[in-house]
């Protein structure tokens, strides 16, 4: 199992060459378990899950997601609450839209009732 904190200090090349070699060893520890030379059958899947973790931090690397330091997570909230303002701007539209449907329904109901009772 690899350790996260250390990969994260690498760079992208770094990861993808990391990536590279634990896959072909995937291949091997894969052939030797199927030929019954491997009697750790778990290592398979502890090798897959390391490298889902590796391509996991290159892709946060790459869109520029970083999880060491505050002001990160600062600009992160920033721009969190801004997507929530235009959420709430786009939500108060609909509502009133809503609003202005069921006050035009509930007129045309009184203006029916006009004149049925005329």
């Amino acid at each position: 199992m690899i350790n996260l904190k250390d990969f994260r200090k690498k760079t992208e090349e770094d990861l993808k060459k990391e990536f590279k070699s634990i896959e072909k060893e995937l291949q091997k520890v894969t052939s030797d378990t199927f030929q019954k030379k491997e009697k750790n059958v778990r290592k398979v899947r502890n090798m897959r899950k390391d490298l889902a973790r590796i391509l996991t931090l290159i892709n946060e690397k790459k869109k520029g997601i970083l999880k060491i330091g505050e002001a990160n997570l600062k600009e992160r909230e920033k721009q969190v609450l801004e997507k929530k303002e235009v959420k709430v701007n786009e939500d108060e539209k609909i509502l009133s839209k809503q609003i202005e449907k069921k006050e035009n329904s509930k007129e045309k109901k009184i203006r029916k009732k006009r004149k049925v009772n005329k």
